[in-house]
């Protein structure tokens, strides 16, 4: 890995495993000591399995001593749990690797979800 690089960046031949995309999606929630992943938490997944963010580009973590709110989404936003399993509908397995063309079309699925509604201010993930 080069200086500065991020050791998990995906080249755009590569793709990405849709299971890493949920699994670090949930990795950034818990980061930022949130109680239900968002699409936002996704939109930053994709980018830091890209390597166009890193984890400190996330802000500060919030320890996991602190407690959190409970809500009734059991640790995913409805729709995003709806757009979750529509995914993995279409691509058949978690394992899947998606393709440069996959991985744009849920982004722009993701994107249009709009901001998330968990109080934190939405990021663009590029």
């Amino acid at each position: 890995v080069e200086p500065g690089a991020h050791p998990v960046a995906m080249t755009a031949d590569e793709g990405i495993r849709f299971a890493d995309i949920l699994t670090t999606g949930s990795a950034v929630a818990n980061y930022l000591g949130l109680p239900d992943v968002t699409a936002d938490h996704l939109l930053d997944a994709v980018a830091l399995l890209q390597g166009t963010k890193s984890m400190a580009d996330l802000g500060r973590p919030v320890s996991p001593l602190v407690p959190r709110p409970r809500t009734a989404a059991g640790g995913v936003q409805p729709e995003v749990k709806t757009l979750v399993q529509r995914w993995h509908e279409r691509v058949g397995s978690a394992d899947a690797l998606l393709a440069r063309d996959d991985l744009s079309r849920l982004v722009a699925e993701l994107r249009v979800l709009g901001p998330s509604t968990n109080g934190a201010p939405r990021r663009e993930a590029t």
